[in-house]
C-alpha cells in the first residue's frame, strides 16, 4: 500500500507540473502546412473493429493499456518481465487509433490518453533526458538502468499524426499539450544527433524533425533536419546502401517512416531525396525477397525471429497487393515488384556493400546472398555473433512449410555478441572464422561490455540450429569431430564441417544435438561445467574456429576437405575460397580481417 500511495502521489505531481508548465508557456504556433488525411467511413470503421482487441486491457484508472511485458530476453530491460505493465509507446499507437476511427464516442478516451502520456514526458529544463519517455508507467526514467532515447522518435511519430490529421478535434488543453510534447521530443532528437549507421531510428528522427520543424515553423530546428537528411542520403548512397541492412523489421520500421515522410514532405528537395532512400529500402527487401519459400534471405543486421512474423509476412503481402493501411500507402516500386510475383526458375546471386570505412581502417561491409529454386543462403564478410544478427543463414522447403539454418555461438545458453565473425561465400557455400574479442559485448554489441577481458561461463558452444519444418530430421554424428555432418531435405543436401576448432587450455568434449521448442541444435561444445568459472579471454593463446556449410540441390554431393594452415592467422582454403581469420584473442577493432574471395 505505501508503494501505491508514492505511485500515486508521483503521478498526480506530474499532471500538476506539466499542467502549470502549460500554463506559463508560450504556446507554440501550430500552422496547418501538410494537408490532412480524409479516411472514408469504411475506412475507418476498420480501424474501428481493431480497436476491439483492447476493449479488456484498457485499465480507465491510468488511461492507459495494460499488458504483461514478454520482451524478449536478450534486452537490456528485463526488470518487469512477467509483470503487468502499461507502455508509453502503446498509448501513442492507441490514441492514434481512437482519433482516427471517427467515432466520437472514443474521443473523450484518447484525450484522457493523451493527457496521461503528456504528464509521463521528462519536461526537467535541464535534465538530459529532457523530451523522453520511459518504457511504461510503472518505471519512470529516473528508475531505468538505461533510458531508451528512441522512445522519443517513436512516440513523436505517432504524436505527429495526430498534429497532422486530428488536432482541431483537441480540447485546448490536449492541443496545447500535443504542440509541446512534439516540439520537446524533436529537441531531444536533434540534441541527441544519432549516428547515421543507426538506420531506422536515422530516419525516423529526420522524419520527426522535418515535419515538426514544417508545422511549428522552427527555423533552427528545420535547417538541422534538412541538413540530417541530405546528411544521410549522402552517407546511404556512399555505402551503397543502409548500413542496418536488410532487416525483416527495421528496414520495414525504416520504409514505414520513409513513406511518412513522402506524404507529408512540403519541400521538393526532400520529396526527391525521400523517394531515392524509399526505392533503397524495397530494393534492399525485393532483392533478398526468395519467393519459394515466402522468407528474407539473408544475411540479416538485425532480426528477432529467423523465420518471419506475422506483422512482417502481413506488411509484404499489403505492399504487393496493395491491401496497406490507407494512412500510410507503401507502394512497392513498378520494377521491383517481379521479385515478389515471378517464379525463382534458375540461380541468381549478388554481393551488396552497406558500409565504406573513409578511412580504410576496417574492411568494407559486404553482404553476399545466393538464391536457388529449392533455396536460399546469405552471409556478411564480417559481424559479431549478437543475438539479433544473422551472419550466415539459409531458408529451403515451400512458403506453407519453410525451413532454416542458423549458425550461431552461446555463451551460457545466450548469443555470446563477443565473437568475431569473418566469411567469405560462392553461390552454396560458406567458409567463415570465428574468434574471441576482449572487450566486447556480452548480451549486446555496445552494452554490457567485458570488463579487464574477463567473463563467467559454464558452457560455451558453437551451435547451428535448424528449424521450421525439418526440425525433425534425423542425423549421424560422424566418426571424427571435424568431418561434416549431412543432412538431406527433401531434393537438397545441408552438410556443416567445423576443419578446426582451438580453444585452450579446456577440454573439448565435441559435438553434440538437442532438439527443443521445434527446434534441432547441432553443437560443438567447446566447454562445459556445473559452475561458473572465470575466464581470462586474453589470456587464451586460441579462441576460434573454421567453418563450412555447404547446401546443395545434389543430395549425393560429398563436401570436399576444408585445408587449413597457420602462421599470424587462420588460413582456409576450400575449392576457390580463402579465408584468413584471426585465432588469438584481441580487442574488437583488431579482429576484422579483409577476407581474401579468390585463392592466390
Amino acid at each position: 500500500m505505501g508503494t501505491q500511495k508514492i505511485y500515486f502521489i508521483t503521478v498526480l505531481f506530474n499532471a500538476i507540473f506539466i499542467y502549470s508548465l502549460l500554463g506559463q508557456a508560450t504556446p507554440p504556433v501550430w500552422h496547418n502546412v501538410i494537408p490532412r488525411q480524409n479516411l472514408t467511413q469504411e475506412q475507418k470503421n476498420v480501424i474501428l473493429q481493431s480497436l476491439a482487441q483492447y476493449e479488456s486491457e484498457y485499465d480507465a484508472n491510468v488511461s492507459m493499456i495494460k499488458r504483461n511485458y514478454t520482451y524478449h530476453e536478450g534486452m537490456p530491460n528485463t526488470n518487469y518481465r512477467g509483470h503487468t505493465v502499461h507502455e508509453t509507446r502503446l498509448a501513442a499507437d492507441y490514441a492514434v487509433d481512437l482519433l482516427d476511427c471517427g467515432d466520437s464516442r472514443m474521443e473523450k478516451r484518447a484525450f484522457d490518453v493523451l493527457r496521461k502520456l503528456f504528464s509521463l514526458q521528462d519536461l526537467r529544463p535541464n535534465s538530459t533526458t529532457h523530451g523522453l519517455w520511459s518504457y511504461f508507467l510503472e518505471e519512470p526514467l529516473d528508475k531505468m538502468a538505461s533510458p531508451d532515447l528512441n522512445w522519443a522518435d517513436f512516440i513523436g511519430t505517432q504524436l505527429l499524426q495526430i498534429s497532422i490529421n486530428q488536432r482541431d478535434r483537441l480540447p485546448s488543453d490536449v492541443a496545447q499539450g500535443l504542440d509541446l510534447a512534439i516540439i520537446y521530443a524533436a529537441g531531444l532528437i536533434q540534441r541527441r544527433n544519432v549516428g547515421l549507421d543507426y538506420t531506422n531510428i536515422a530516419i525516423m528522427g529526420t522524419h520527426v524533425t522535418i515535419v515538426t520543424s514544417e508545422i511549428y515553423n522552427l527555423t533552427d530546428l528545420n535547417q538541422y533536419a534538412m541538413d540530417r537528411l541530405r546528411r544521410f542520403s549522402n552517407f546511404t548512397n556512399f555505402n551503397g546502401g543502409f548500413t542496418e541492412y536488410n532487416s525483416p523489421t527495421y528496414t520495414v520500421v525504416a520504409l514505414d517512416e520513409l513513406g511518412r515522410m513522402k506524404m507529408h514532405a512540403i519541400a521538393h528537395e526532400v520529396a526527391n531525396l525521400t523517394d531515392q532512400l524509399y526505392y533503397i529500402g524495397w530494393r534492399e527487401l525485393a532483392q533478398h525477397y526468395h519467393l519459394p519459400t515466402g522468407q528474407l534471405g539473408g544475411p540479416h543486421a538485425r532480426s528477432y525471429s529467423t523465420l518471419l512474423t506475422g506483422d512482417t509476412l502481413s506488411f509484404l503481402y499489403n505492399s504487393v497487393n496493395g491491401t496497406w493501411d490507407p494512412r500510410l500507402p507503401l507502394p512497392i516500386p513498378a520494377d521491383l515488384k517481379t521479385y515478389f510475383v515471378t517464379p525463382l526458375t534458375t540461380p541468381r546471386g549478388f554481393n551488396r556493400t552497406y558500409f565504406r570505412d573513409p578511412q580504410h581502417i576496417v574492411p568494407d561491409l559486404i553482404g553476399t546472398a545466393y538464391l536457388h529454386p529449392w533455396f536460399t543462403i546469405g552471409s556478411i564478410n564480417h559481424a559479431e555473433m549478437w543475438w539479433q544478427r544473422r551472419p550466415l543463414i539459409a531458408y529451403w522447403g515451400t512458403q506453407a512449410k519453410p525451413s532454416f539454418l542458423q549458425f550461431r555461438f552461446l555463451h551460457d545458453g545466450f548469443d555470446f555478441s563477443d565473437i568475431v565473425f569473418n566469411s567469405v561465400q560462392n553461390d552454396g557455400r560458406v567458409l567463415a572464422g570465428i574468434v574471441f574479442g576482449t572487450d566486447g559485448g556480452d548480451i549486446f554489441p555496445n552494452f554490457n561490455m567485458i570488463k579487464n577481458a574477463t567473463i563467467k561461463a559454464h558452457d560455451l558452444r558453437i551451435r547451428f540450429d535448424i528449424g521450421g519444418n525439418d526440425s525433425n530430421t534425423t542425423w549421424h554424428l560422424p566418426d571424427k569431430p571435424t568431418d561434416p555432418i549431412k543432412f538431406i531435405f527433401n531434393n537438397i543436401s545441408v552438410q556443416l564441417a567445423l576443419p578446426i576448432v582451438l580453444f585452450s587450455n579446456y577440454s573439448q568434449p565435441g559435438w553434440n544435438i538437442t532438439r527443443k521448442n521445434g527446434v534441432l541444435s547441432v553443437d560443438y561444445v567447446l566447454f562445459t561445467s556445473n559452475v561458473n568459472e572465470t575466464i581470462r579471454i586474453d589470456l587464451l593463446g586460441q579462441a576460434a574456429a573454421i567453418v563450412a556449410v555447404q547446401i546443395s540441390d545434389d543430395k549425393s554431393a560429398v563436401m570436399s576437405p576444408v585445408n587449413v594452415s597457420k602462421d599470424s592467422l587462420l588460413n582456409a582454403k576450400w575449392d576457390g575460397l580463402c579465408l584468413s581469420s584471426p585465432f588469438k584473442p584481441d580487442k574488437f577493432s583488431k579482429l576484422h580481417v579483409l577476407p581474401k574471395f579468390t585463392c592466390a
